[in-house]
This record gives structure tokens, sequence and C-alpha cells, in this order.
């Protein structure tokens, strides 16, 4: 395979150029692979693409040899969506300990940009942390790229769907790593224009609106500015779990707002 003097096929030159957003790029890296031109250990992702734009539009698995070179087996089972070879990469990693926090983080992010549910499952189910390990234990740490806009950014439905189970259940540590539902909703709605994925969203916020309102009428809190009208909880949310607290409610993480108003995000 022909190589420039650093070592990269002509298909990893394109690659780092590709925006995530700009499909001719995909379509001419795609016609290449189909011309079994390949993709080199020196455009791995781990090293250089952050974001996975330019790696997670393509199926690398509808081509029959496209890397060059020793690519990182779990990266390589992951881009080539196969998900027994990725367990085994996975289950290779828990015997030998060659799988870092670092290392684990990105394979989360990647699987979860590539929409590919199975692989995301088989780390969850693995019980490998999307937190990285140097933030494990400080509840002020804000990602700013955190996992539900990977999600929406792969387009897939399920894959939303699955990190807002998981976030179900996360703790205040976690929850920044999957994402504040109201920052989600407008990163769906206008950085993405992803309606579809948008209008799961608000369902989910509200769903959780009404469930503290329940929880209010539950324990006979009569705050006025709560109880006043059927309206959804907005502003009010966060006053009506500070009554919530007041009565000694536990309030679970994902149930609390990260700001005065979903509009105000």
């Amino acid at each position: 395979m022909e190589t420039d003097d650093q070592g990269n096929t002509c298909v990893d030159v394109l690659l780092g150029a590709t925006e995530p957003v700009d499909q001719r790029w995909k379509i001419l890296v795609t016609d290449l692979l189909q011309r079994d031109f390949k993709v080199s250990v020196k455009c791995h992702p781990e090293d250089c693409f952050e974001s996975y734009g330019s790696w997670v539009g393509i199926h690398f698995d509808s081509f029959a040899d496209p890397f060059f070179g020793a690519h990182d087996f779990a990266t390589r089972a992951a881009l080539l969506r196969s998900e027994e070879e990725f367990i085994k990469a996975l289950q290779g990693g828990v015997v030998d300990h060659s799988f870092d926090s670092k290392k684990i983080v990105k394979l989360y992010k990647m699987t979860t940009r590539m929409g590919w549910v199975p692989g995301c499952k088989c780390l969850l189910d693995a019980g490998y942390s999307y937190v990285p390990e140097e933030h494990r234990t400080d509840q002020s740490y804000v990602t700013r790229d955190p996992l539900l806009f990977d999600a929406i950014e792969s387009q897939n439905q399920d894959m939303v769907l699955l990190w807002l189970t998981v976030r179900d259940n996360a703790t205040a540590t976690q929850l920044p790593y999957i994402g504040h539902l109201e920052a989600a909703i407008v990163h769906a709605s206008e950085a993405c224009q992803q309606e579809q994925i948008a209008k799961i969203l608000v369902a989910y916020l509200v769903k959780q609106r009404c469930e503290i309102r329940e929880k209010i009428l539950g324990q006979g809190i009569q705050r006025l500015c709560i109880i006043r009208s059927n309206d959804v909880l907005d502003v009010h949310a966060t006053c009506a779990l500070s009554a919530l607290n007041d009565q000694g409610y536990e309030i679970p993480p994902p149930l609390r707002p990260s700001g005065l108003s979903v509009y105000r995000v």
C-alpha cells in the first residue's frame, strides 16, 4: 500500500480533512475503500480524531479489508461493527489490564457517535465506566461534549433512548458525562436539526417534570407557585425540588434541572 513520508495513505489524508457534516468527503472515501484503498494505523481515531466525525459515518464492515497496519483490536472491531470480536477485545482487556480509563471513554464516545447500540451495550454490560478516572470523585467537573450529544449526532433514536435509560440511574458524578436534558434538547433542535430526536428528549423531560409534580402532590405540599397551574413545571421545577428537599425527600440526581428554565439553556 503506497503511503507518504509520514506513513499516511490517501484515505488517511482525506479522513484528516473531513468535516463531520460534509457528506461529500464520506462519499469520496467510500469510493476509495471500494477500490481497495485502505486506512492505516497512522490514521487511528484514538490518536487523531476526538470527534470521530470522519470515521463514524463510514460502514467499514461493508469492505473486505479496509485497514492497513496493526490497528488496535477493540477499535478495529468497533469500526467493523463486529459484536463478537468487540466482546473478545473487551474480555481480553480485562484479563491483561490493557484498557485504561482514557481508552474506554474513547470507545464509549466512538460507539455512541457511530450509533452502534450493540457495541455501546457491550461496554455497559462489561461494567466499564464512561467517566474518566481522574474525575470519578469530582462532581463539579463539566464536560462540553457529553454522550447525549454524541448520541444525537449519530442520528440514531435508539442510541438516544439507550443513554436516557442509563441516565435514569446515573449518579451526580456520572450525569455531566451523559448530559443535561435541557442542553440536549437545544443541541438536537438547533445545532443538529434533529426534530424527531428533539421530540423524544422533550417528551422525556415532560415525563420527569410530571413525576416531580406527582411527588409534590403526594407529599401534600401546597406552594402556590407549583400547584396554581396544570402546566408542565419549568422555572418552578427547582422550587418544587426545594420543597421536596425541605420535607426530607431524597431527590434523585437525574431529576434535578440543569438551570432555571429550559428556555434559557
